[in-house]
This record gives structure tokens, C-alpha cells and sequence, in this order.
């Protein structure tokens, strides 16, 4: 069975695991082994944080206006 990815959306709960959200695939790799697992851990980030992770300015800027 497929899971259906849904597009970024400020609407997204936090709870919603960051694997089913339509993100590019090295994005959704990096911020799950990063141990950001959901929504939530995702938008409680730092910018600090997530440059830490090697994601780029504009990748962090992306990702920010995407999931709010």
C-alpha cells in the first residue's frame, strides 16, 4: 500500500510525521535523522539548529514557509 504525502501546508498538525509530508526526499532524510520526527519538531527548531544540520539558508527559509 502507498502512502499519500501531503504538500506542506502551515495547516499541518504537529503531530504529523515528517516522512508523510511531500518534502524533497534528502530534506525529509536529513531532518528525520536528525531526530525531528514530527511537524512540530520540525517548526520548534531553531534556523540555528537547522543550518547545524548542513540544510542551506534558502532550504531552511523553504522549509519555514512552507510548514510555518
Amino acid at each position: 500500500m502507498r502512502t499519500i504525502l501531503l504538500h506542506p501546508s502551515s495547516a499541518i498538525s504537529d503531530d504529523v510525521p515528517i516522512e508523510q509530508v511531500r518534502l524533497p526526499w534528502n530534506i525529509r532524510r536529513t531532518l528525520s535523522e536528525a531526530g525531528l520526527k514530527t511537524v512540530g519538531d520540525v517548526r520548534k527548531a531553531t534556523i540555528e539548529t537547522m543550518l547545524r544540520l548542513r540544510l542551506s539558508r534558502g532550504t531552511v527559509d523553504y522549509i519555514r514557509a512552507t510548514l510555518g
